[in-house]
């Protein structure tokens, strides 16, 4: 603030008349004095004079700054959520690795290697594309600060004294004086443009802190702990008669919000005495619509229903010879 109050000093020093101001002023001052009277006018001067070229330049700071941080401010707002994106979609991609690390065992026995493969690979993928988006909006917001620089340093900040030394009322040293203190304007008031990238990215860090506090606050509530990494909206009943089981638009995802259903089940009703057989290649989410079921898979969305007091039993796969 202290900076751009010398600057502008310096350069209302050095301004010099502009004609068509100093006439436009005149013209203003003539329509005043017939709009209040002659009296009242005369105590109003809005003719600029010698302020000519320093309200000029006044006025571009006025109007193009605004727009470059308006502009900037966008910019921002994308670089913001697709940092909060690939945070996101970074975290359900370690987070995944960091679940195979601890089954590997469970994935030989039940030879899940190309599934969980596929997994791994559709939450890179979708990693990677966000580092792809992220790059090319930094490479267009380098762009922009170029241009932006060079505008106000070399092509914009040269015209506010321009009319005055058109109209040889300022010699070629004050012009470009004055137009060198107007760049320094522009570059003093455009703080906020520069430093965008980094309260973009420092605004993404603080929202994803937030998220964690809040899932650490809301562990207990596992509906919606799980809420925070992935799908996870199922409706869960009880009912004192009807069948042993019954689910209802079942869809079961992997961890992450943008995860698709690798299993979709329409309808499923189990009555006291029935059996239900489930085929299927290893990966094809047997074993998780069972965990679903039973209230041990959190992804995914549906109905669900069961009888009050009936049980369900899983037993340890790593300890059987799974064969479909």
């Amino acid at each position: 603030m202290t900076s751009i109050y010398f600057v502008f000093a310096a350069l209302l020093e050095r301004g010099e008349a502009v004609p068509f101001l100093d006439r436009w002023g005149a013209e203003a001052n003539a329509g005043l004095a017939r709009l209040i009277g002659p009296e009242a006018a005369a105590h109003i001067d809005l003719v600029p004079g010698a302020y000519g070229s320093g309200l000029l330049s006044l006025g571009l700071v006025a109007v193009f700054v605004p727009c470059a941080t308006l502009i900037a401010w966008k910019l921002g707002r994308i670089i913001e959520r697709l940092t909060i994106l690939r945070q996101r979609r970074d975290g359900a991609w370690r987070g995944e690795w960091g679940v195979m690390m601890n089954r590997v065992a469970q994935l030989a026995i039940g030879r899940g290697e190309r599934a969980q493969k596929r997994i791994n690979r559709a939450l890179y993928a979708d990693l990677d594309a966000t580092w792809g988006k992220q790059n090319w909006l930094g490479c267009g917001l380098m762009m922009f600060n170029s241009t932006y620089g060079f505008l106000s340093a070399r092509l914009l900040a040269y015209l506010p004294a321009l009319p005055a030394y058109m109209a040889n009322n300022m010699n070629f040293r004050d012009y470009i004086a004055s137009s060198e203190l107007t760049a320094e304007l522009i570059g003093d008031v455009s703080w906020f443009i520069n430093v965008m990238p980094a309260i973009a990215t420092l605004k993404a860090n603080a929202a994803r802190l937030t998220e964690l506090a809040q899932a650490i606050e809301r562990v207990r509530e596992r509906d919606a702990f799980y809420a925070e990494t992935g799908a996870s909206a199922f409706e869960r009943g009880s009912s004192a008669k009807g069948p042993l089981l019954e689910a209802g638009d079942l869809r079961l995802h992997h961890r992450g919000h943008d995860a698709p259903a690798f299993l979709h089940l329409a309808h499923l009703r189990l009555d006291e005495g029935s059996r239900v057989f489930l085929n299927g290649v290893n990966g094809c989410g047997k074993s998780s619509l069972l965990k679903a079921v039973a209230g041990i898979w959190p992804y995914g969305s549906g109905r669900i229903t069961r009888r009050d007091g009936a049980r369900i039993f899983l037993p340890d796969k790593s300890r059987t010879c799974p064969t479909g």
